[in-house]
């Protein structure tokens, strides 16, 4: 789930945070979408107190309960609001804090909520204009990290677009794990490596679609731009790892991975942290660490517990 942080009302913007998750009961919440401000603010805050009032674990317990409060804030907000514009659509995402974990996101439709579907979802300023972007890059089988690459390219583009978005993006992963909000100096930085790639990128797209241009020539732009996106990518790769928190270079299960699989990097004494890109090497420090984990689970193995006998 992505958002900008700009909210328009009339001439004016300001700048909010419109991704915020929210312990309700047994649940991690997330509501967010475009309209009118204060009835999305004022819906969150009776959607909580009912949440919070019920003793439900299960996410179709908690989208039959956010239908009907939905229904009654429609009848009784919504309808008592003087503002002119009344309109309210929200993308709503629970996460059961208890066993096995269920989650689901919805998209509001009057008063109900329909799933999503495998897929992309828009709401908000401009839909139309935005959707064909996004068809440009969904597949079926798309992975959640590169999901997450076409939400920020979407909104960076769209900053350069549109009046009414702006501001730095949030995103949040929804997942069994629960809801993981990705970190603002990350998503700005991805967003530069984007730009980085994107006129390279560009440049080829048309260069194989020109038939002027000699197939030896283009043979030889297609090797610079091999060249060039190799050395563009392990640049990134370390930049990454050396901007990474310690905590999540711990995490054995990130739930949005930010290096590959396998990554063998080592921690030096100016502080720095270097990441080994020799196939080979990585393959021979895998061998290693196999070994080692092999030795020490025979050496477990070998343990024996000596109770000492009663005096």
């Amino acid at each position: 789930m992505c958002a900008d942080s700009q909210e328009t009302v009339g001439d004016y913007r300001r700048s909010v945070q419109k991704i915020t998750p929210k312990e309700m009961g047994n649940f991690e919440v997330i509501v967010a979408g475009s309209g009118n401000p204060s009835l999305i603010e004022s819906f969150i805050i009776v959607l909580e107190r009912q949440v919070k009032k019920s003793k439900y674990t299960a996410v179709e317990e908690f989208e039959a309960l956010a239908e009907h409060t939905l229904e009654r804030f429609y009848r009784h907000d919504v309808h008592l609001c003087t503002d002119e514009d009344k309109t309210m659509q929200l993308f709503i995402a629970a996460v059961s804090n208890v066993k096995p974990y269920t989650y689901e996101v919805w998209v509001t439709e009057n008063i109900r909520l329909r799933k999503i579907d495998p897929g992309c979802e828009l709401i908000g300023w401009e839909k139309p204009l935005y959707s064909s972007i996004v068809k440009r890059f969904y597949h079926p089988d798309m992975e959640t990290i590169q999901a997450f690459l076409a939400g920020i390219y979407l909104f960076a583009l769209a900053e350069t677009t549109s009046n009414y978005i702006g501001g730095p993006t949030s995103i949040a992963h929804i997942w069994p794990g629960g809801i993981s909000m990705q970190y603002p100096e990350y998503i700005e930085s991805t967003g530069r490596r984007l730009k980085d790639y994107e006129q390279k990128v560009n440049n080829i797209f048309l260069a194989c679609a020109d038939s002027s241009i000699h197939v030896h020539k283009l043979e030889e732009m297609l090797v610079e731009f091999s060249r060039d996106a190799l050395l563009l990518h392990r640049h990134h790769l370390d930049q990454t790892i050396n901007a990474m928190r310690l905590e999540d270079l711990m995490k054995a299960n990130e739930a949005l991975p930010k290096l590959p699989v396998g990554t063998v990097a080592t921690l030096y004494g100016d502080g720095k942290i270097r990441m080994e890109h020799d196939p080979e090497v990585i393959k021979k420090k895998h061998e290693e660490l196999g070994k080692l984990i092999k030795d020490t689970e025979e050496a477990i193995k070998k343990y024996r517990i000596i109770e000492p006998r009663d005096k």
